[in-house]
């Protein structure tokens, strides 16, 4: 929600006077770091030309909602039902069981590879990479 243009403070703000629903995305969690630097250090603003500098213009109220900011949510009255998070899930742990920082700032899943599933001397490369590019694209 925040660091994508000029106004953050003004962006928490807005979503909270609608009651809008977010999840916690990496920008967030870094502001927040930056809001509990600043409660530490007393009255200080973040650290200055910082890209959190703004922290201390946050009112109670947008604060308190922005820390509440959930890490997922779901809508199963949807269909089919819709699981949303900032980054990414780890396909079958479930979502108790998920990293907090996959939740945030997942790029990419890479697959487990068995040491019998290793390409082999003698061109077993290019059917390593199939399988594994067909591991990814399965759920």
């Amino acid at each position: 929600l925040v660091n994508k243009g000029p106004d953050s403070v003004g962006v928490v703000s807005y979503l909270r006077s609608l009651g809008a629903l977010g999840v916690r995305g990496n920008h967030d969690d870094g502001c927040l770091q930056a809001v509990q630097r600043v409660g530490k250090n007393g009255d200080m603003v973040d650290t200055p030309g910082s890209k959190y500098a703004y922290v201390n213009d946050f009112s109670e109220e947008d604060l308190h909602w922005y820390e509440n900011l959930a890490l997922s949510i779901r809508l199963p009255e949807l269909s089919p039902p819709i699981l949303i998070v900032h980054a990414g899930v780890v396909p079958g742990v479930p979502l108790e069981q998920q990293a907090f920082t996959d939740l945030l700032k997942m790029r990419r899943v890479r697959p487990i590879l068995a040491a019998s599933e290793l390409p082999t001397r003698g061109g077993g490369v290019r059917a390593f990479w199939n399988r594994v590019k067909e591991m990814v694209k399965s759920p």
